[in-house]
């Protein structure tokens, strides 16, 4: 059975991976630290993607011809269940470190990838409701 530290821990790791993957540009990557359809409510507007397509040309579009790169500021658990970590994410933009703040669920477990790599994988803002398959918090 996998505990609360290793289930955290996986989920700061595909918030990495996710920011890694947005700065090189790199749709493959960026798509797997995702979960289609994906949900992304920001300004009281909820926005889905149904498949990773357009995911990377929507963000450049939302991000401005300004945009050079975002990093993790800081990162708070919030909340720890079966299935998933609820974390307070502090993201600053470059040029000018610009500070946003936002909650982030990363749901861990897929089936393919635990067929795949033999283990859970996490997937950020995978809908709620998913369950850790060994592991609860």
């Amino acid at each position: 059975m996998i505990n609360e530290e290793t289930i955290i821990s996986d989920a700061r790791n595909v918030l990495h991976a996710h920011f890694a993957a947005l700065n090189a540009g790199d749709e493959k990557a960026l798509a797997a630290t995702l979960h289609f359809p994906h949900y992304r409510l920001s300004s009281g507007f909820m926005k889905v993607w149904e498949n990773p397509d357009s995911y990377l040309l929507d963000f450049h579009a939302r991000a401005g011809d300004g945009w050079h790169h975002s990093d993790i500021d800081s990162i708070k658990v919030i909340a720890c269940e079966p299935g998933k970590v609820h974390l307070d994410v502090r993201v600053y933009t470059l040029p000018g470190r610009q500070l946003t703040n936002g909650a982030v669920s990363v749901a861990m477990g897929n089936r393919r990838a635990q067929r795949d790599l033999g283990r859970p994988t996490p997937f950020l803002l995978r809908p709620l409701g998913g369950r850790h398959p060994t592991g609860q918090c």
